[in-house]
């Protein structure tokens, strides 16, 4: 962190001023002594510091600190000039995303950061760094006790009844008042922990710290580490105290009350719900004069799910190995993903929208997830059978028991389904987050549920559905043309999509692979945008899985994704024309050959897909 002196704590102290024409803000760090900076941080050789803090867990609530400052004037719809991305640009793609480092840190200090900020604009807990201490809450505390304590008493000593109601001896009255003082005050005590352990106690603490090991010479320091003579127990004793401070403080520091974030992510599919009909919700929602929302059709969210260590590696490996440009990602899609994708699959990619994308994808995705169904689930006796159904209903969060999953499978595996869900759930119930238009998302889900209720009529099962999609997706001679196959609806090009990466010679994992690259790339590839308003909006809900990349990329000026030159995409098709012929050759299936299907397959459904 040599060189990077952020302002952590101490602005106030400092001298502010704009100068014409521009008048530009610039703040003159003039006082040293009353500003700690990410550098004084980092080059503090205390043990607090550096021994016992070796994964920078507790230097990281500085930096995510000072990374929320700087994203609050962007917040604040202020403009910010270029030249102050270059740094934190290079902080973030060459120091927290180095190889070396681990993949759920970028994580946990962008969790940080939304957690400052949404204290920031909906809690009081920034006056603990204004006041240097929980004076509000210790004050509210001691107040409420108190004066707790002196209704109890006196409610003990003058209040008396002579007819007990219900229990006989038993005053329900006075039981009732006592227990409402009791909580009253444990809910307290409980604000008074969740404070103790908050993030903004923790930033004090080692402001605090540092402020006082840089204004005490290493002289007065060292003298800790001397050995203690029989006569110098004035050292002694001042050691002890230190030392019973500094694991005080590194316990505060370490340890959580509350989640600073869900680490949760909701979850929909397609093939699950698209018939789901929510004629209750519709109801309702003319029946209060549209006070409750209008509920979508085909949209039933499933339950969430953890953020698991899959899901961020594909996603952090993903942002290691994207180029930068100064204010935009290189192409419509992430580096990573044009360079991994093959030749054969790059027409699905080629949709104007990305809601296109991620219904086109999400369906392929689904049919995948169907087809490693059919051939790892597990056989249950007839009179099991039902309660091994609830079982995995409630506790497994996709179609197939993740202990049956192969290794080489698993990662993979985890990471496309929880992502693939997720983007499909951003498309149809926070779509004000996506890069396109509101409107967009929702006249074309609405189309596209209505050709599944259509096309896949009369199928009563995943099963089924599966097996209907496997015939949609057959090509005949007449659609060899790639070109033609953007006319064609989403439900057909996600069929047809689904059933080339199925029939691909390619392994299981190879496949799974390939699709865990894609969701995070696409995820990345949605995630910069101008909407701050729509992000502080979610932040008082804990904050979306895409608001944390929103964060990054606009820590490095990224705001906006580049258009790709067509000539460019003609050039490409014209160079590899021969892989996507021989790529069509494999879709191209007669009719009359195609394989048969058991139907003795299962034909359970989860989710609503009987409605």
């Amino acid at each position: 962190m040599k060189g990077y002196e952020y302002l952590v704590r101490g602005e106030n102290a400092q001298k502010v001023k704009a100068e014409a024409p521009d008048y530009e803000v610039i703040l003159n760090c003039t006082d040293r002594k009353k500003s700690v900076t990410l550098e004084n941080v980092w080059q503090c050789p205390s043990r607090l510091l550096s021994a016992w803090d070796h994964d920078n867990k507790i230097k990281d609530i500085c930096l995510s600190y000072a990374l929320h400052k700087m994203l609050r004037p962007v917040m604040e719809n202020y403009t910010i000039i270029k030249e102050s991305f270059y740094k934190t640009q290079s902080l973030v793609f060459e120091g927290i995303l180095r190889k070396d480092q681990d993949d759920e840190r970028v994580f946990q200090i962008a969790e940080m950061e939304i957690a400052f900020l949404n204290d920031y604009y909906h809690t009081r807990y920034p006056m603990i760094m204004w006041y240097e201490f929980p004076i509000i809450n210790v004050f509210t505390f001691t107040i409420t006790v108190v004066c707790s304590c002196l209704l109890a008493s006196s409610l003990h000593k003058n209040y008396k009844f002579d007819h007990p109601h219900g229990i006989p001896k038993v005053n329900l009255d006075v039981l009732i008042t006592y227990a409402l003082l009791l909580f009253i005050v444990l809910r307290e005590i409980w604000e008074i922990i969740v404070c103790t352990f908050s993030d903004w106690t923790k930033l004090t603490i080692v402001c605090k710290y540092v402020e006082w090991f840089r204004g005490h010479h290493m002289r007065d320091f060292y003298i800790f580490s001397l050995p203690i003579c029989p006569m110098d127990r004035i050292a002694g004793l001042f050691r002890w105290i230190l030392g019973s401070v500094e694991h005080i403080a590194w316990f505060l520091c370490t340890h959580n009350v509350v989640n600073r974030w869900g680490n949760k992510m909701p979850q929909y599919n397609f093939l699950e719900t698209y018939n789901y009909k929510p004629w209750i919700k519709r109801i309702l929602h003319y029946g209060t004069l549209h006070i409750i929302p209008k509920p979508v059709e085909g949209g039933y969210v499933l339950r969430k799910i953890k953020v698991n260590k899959e899901v961020k590696k594909s996603i952090a490996r993903a942002l290691r190995s994207m180029k930068i440009r100064s204010d935009h990602l290189m192409d419509k899609m992430p580096p990573l993903f044009k360079s991994n994708m093959k030749i054969e699959y790059r027409w699905a990619c080629k949709g104007k929208t990305c809601t296109d994308l991620i219904l086109v994808w999400h369906i392929a995705t689904s049919m995948c997830e169907i087809d490693i169904y059919r051939e790892h689930r597990t056989q249950h006796s007839w009179w099991l059978s039902p309660f091994f159904w609830i079982k995995d209903w409630y506790k497994e969060p996709f179609l197939l028991n993740l202990k049956t999953i192969p290794n080489n499978v698993h990662g993979g595996y985890i990471a496309a389904n929880s992502l693939s869900r997720y983007c499909a759930y951003l498309l149809i119930f926070v779509s004000e987050l996506l890069p396109d238009n509101n409107v967009i998302p929702e006249i074309i889900f609405e189309q596209t549920v209505s050709d599944a209720r259509k096309d896949l009529q009369g199928c009563d099962s995943l099963e089924s559905v599966y097996q209907r999609l496997m015939e949609i997706g057959v090509v005949t001679e007449e659609e060899q043309d790639l070109s033609r196959r953007q006319d064609m609806t989403i439900l057909r090009r996600g069929a047809i999509l689904g059933r080339a990466l199925i029939r691909a010679k390619m392994t299981a994992a190879d496949r799974w692979e390939m699709l865990a690259k894609f969701w995070a790339n696409l995820l990345l590839y949605m995630a910069p945008s101008y909407m701050m308003n729509e992000h502080k909006q979610y932040l008082m809900k804990g904050g979306e899985l895409i608001t944390l990349f929103w964060t990054v990329f606009t820590h490095a000026g990224i705001f906006d994704r580049s258009e790709e030159e067509e000539e460019e995409e003609e050039e490409e098709e014209d160079s590899h024309g021969e892989g996507q012929q021989a790529a069509t050759s494999e879709v191209l299936v007669p009719m009359n050959e195609q394989e048969p299907v058991n139907d003795d397959l299962i034909h359970e459904e989860r989710a609503d897909s009987n409605v």
